[in-house]
């Protein structure tokens, strides 16, 4: 073959890789711009969502869909302000798309979890529990799902499965403080100690919202259920049946019987007067009946309180921190005294919460 042969179809293999290089670096550029731009139109829907101008927001991640149809985050985006709006057919149709086109996403997460409230909240309790646990199967112990599949099984009125939903999300997160609200409200005619415990965990994580008012009403009433003051000089105590049948109640998990019975007995203690001379406010007694409470449990027993909270609950109290989990359950109430304690030592609070954060919690 010829030399000039040889040149000539070495320029065509170059023109060749050229053109294909060319092209590529069109495309790459162009889908680069739609992606941005999609971006872009998906902040904006945010933006409009947070301001409560949902239609707009739908219009903008409609837009975004168009310009980029691979962009998940416009389509998640679009199912959480349809569920906002309560389109929830609507919200269900989207969220089985991004499962379908988008498998393996990590904002699946939410998508189940926004999938499976649409489904409740249109009275398909059943299908709401299939579609949870599709979603656990790709992301296991993901709380959120967990608490939201016990909310369904509250709405089923299967309390155990509830109660079970809510300890693994618990698991995963002990500090979701809707998770403590919901356990607090569940256990409060059952179990007077865990409710207590989970009510002061959610008090320490949520001192100072409007559910917080409820919950401290409720743990109050926990810590003087069943003692009544009669008159000046005479207090009375009333206990269940079962709380002094041990051998019946000795095998339940959770079995707070025995410090019921004596926190009983310190909460009678406080209709006395006497009592005043040893404790000067409100704060002070419910720190000492905290520590009362924490010295009378036992962590040798099982049960999810007894494994997880007995020992945490004796660890604060080691480190001394019960007086400052007393101000923070007291945080919502009307105490001029302790706002202006918890405003003036922030250090102090925020080394609690230091040690919180760090507080190693069992696996399982």
């Amino acid at each position: 073959m010829h030399k000039n042969c040889f040149l000539h179809q070495s320029k065509k293999l170059f023109m060749k890789k050229y053109l294909l290089t060319l092209l590529l670096t069109i495309t790459c550029t162009f889908s680069f711009a739609q992606s941005e731009k999609a971006k872009a139109l998906v902040n904006e829907g945010v933006t409009l969502h947070d301001k409560g101008d949902y239609e707009a927001a739908i219009k903008k991640y409609d837009e975004a869909i168009a310009e980029d149809p691979s962009s998940v985050e416009a389509y998640y985006e679009k199912s959480f302000t349809l569920y906002a709006m309560k389109k929830l057919e609507e919200c269900i149709e989207v969220s089985k798309k991004i499962i379908q086109q988008f498998p393996d996403s990590k904002l699946l997460k939410g998508v189940y979890v926004q999938y499976g409230s649409s489904l409740d909240d249109l009275g398909k309790s059943e299908d709401a529990i299939k579609v949870y646990n599709e979603g656990l199967k790709k992301f296991p112990g993901y709380f959120l799902l967990n608490f939201n599949k016990g909310i369904t099984y509250s709405i089923m009125n299967d309390n155990d499965k509830a109660y079970s939903s809510y300890q693994d999300a618990l698991i995963s997160n002990p500090f979701h403080a809707s998770s403590y609200y919901r356990v607090t409200n569940l256990l409060k005619s059952s179990n007077h100690i865990a409710a207590m415990l989970s009510g002061i965990m959610y008090l320490i994580l949520e001192p100072k919202t409007d559910r917080a008012t409820e919950i401290f009403k409720t743990v109050n009433e926990l810590i003087y259920k069943g003692v009544k003051k009669t008159d000046e000089k005479n207090v009375t105590i009333t206990m269940d049946a079962d709380m002094l049948d041990t051998k019946k109640t000795k095998k339940q998990p959770d079995n707070f019987r025995m410090a019921e019975m004596m926190f009983l007995m310190s909460s009678a203690l406080d209709k006395d007067s006497v009592m005043n001379t040893i404790t000067k406010t409100d704060i002070e007694k419910f720190d000492l009946k905290l520590q009362l409470l924490i010295n009378s449990l036992d962590a040798t027993g099982k049960g999810f309180f007894t494994e997880r909270y007995v020992p945490f609950f004796k660890k604060l109290k080691e480190n001394s921190y019960t007086l400052i989990v007393s101000r923070l359950v007291y945080a919502n109430t009307n105490d001029e005294h302790n706002a202006a304690w918890l405003k003036v030592n922030t250090d102090k609070v925020g080394d609690f919460y230091d040690w919180l954060k760090a507080y190693k919690w069992p696996e399982k």
